[in-house]
């Protein structure tokens, strides 16, 4: 690549630099997964937010449902 847009090339590299370990995130709690439960509170199925113990937390209206551990 020549002219500016190798320089460019250059300075920012051809690859991504690596991401985060996702499953290590989640076993550490650091992370939550998301899934389809039914909310309690809102008498239907949403999106929740599920931590590594179970605890389930209704991204619509922030109900927290305990978990198993």
């Amino acid at each position: 690549m020549t002219g500016s847009h190798g320089a460019a090339a250059r300075f920012l590299g051809t690859g991504r630099p690596p991401g985060p370990d996702l499953a290590a995130a989640f076993e550490a709690g650091e992370a939550d997964v998301a899934a389809i439960y039914h909310c309690p509170a809102e008498d239907r199925e949403t999106a929740h937010a599920v931590s590594v113990d179970g605890t389930r937390r209704c991204w619509n209206c922030d109900h927290t449902t305990a978990g198993t551990s």
